[in-house]
């Protein structure tokens, strides 16, 4: 299925990718529904493909979603690399410095 999205450009027709994306898709969900090991979270797993499955699939015809969570990761890494290597504070008004001290440098750059 990710072969197909990943190879999007290669169709000529909008409507034949759909339809490549919809089969593969229903494959793939078919198979995270009813080839499930028995343990509770790969039937929750399994239940929520039940329920939402098509919607996972649907996402990804549209052009210019991204299939990864990549620019949400990279827009709070100065964040994160701050508070490992200072440690994080312990009083409310550290806490607040650091929140206005990272906002601006974020809004500067």
């Amino acid at each position: 299925m990710f072969a197909v999205i990943h190879g999007r450009d290669q169709y000529d027709i909008e409507a034949e990718f759909h339809g490549v994306l919809e089969n593969k898709g229903s494959v793939f969900c078919t198979q995270a529904m009813w080839r499930v090991p028995i343990t509770h979270d790969a039937q929750n797993l399994a239940n929520r493909f039940r329920e939402q499955g098509l919607e996972y699939i649907q996402i990804y015809q549209h052009t210019g979603v991204d299939i990864t969570n990549d620019p949400a990761e990279q827009a709070i890494r100065l964040v994160d690399l701050d508070r490992k290597v200072t440690q994080g504070t312990r009083r409310v008004e550290g806490r607040r410095w650091c929140e206005r001290n990272w906002m601006t440098i974020a809004t500067c750059a």
